[in-house]
């Protein structure tokens, strides 16, 4: 019964591989979560009704472009 808790120790003691592991995954996921957090995108969708979608598009894109450098 000693070698099960063992193990369990020793993933807690390797904690330096899931970190390093992380802030690679992180940093792709980041430009999609900064879509998700930001309304824009929906009123894109809004402005479709509109007919002006593609300057409202443009905007956006030109302005997530300065927010992403």
């Amino acid at each position: 019964a000693g070698g099960r808790p063992k193990r369990r120790r020793v993933a807690r003691q390797q904690p330096q591989p899931e970190p390093q592991g992380d802030p690679e995954p992180v940093a792709q996921p980041q430009p999609e979560h900064v879509h998700v957090a930001e309304p824009q995108p929906d009123h894109v969708h809004v402005t479709e009704e509109d007919e002006g979608e593609q300057l409202g598009e443009a905007d956006f894109q030109e302005d997530d472009d300065t927010v992403q450098e």
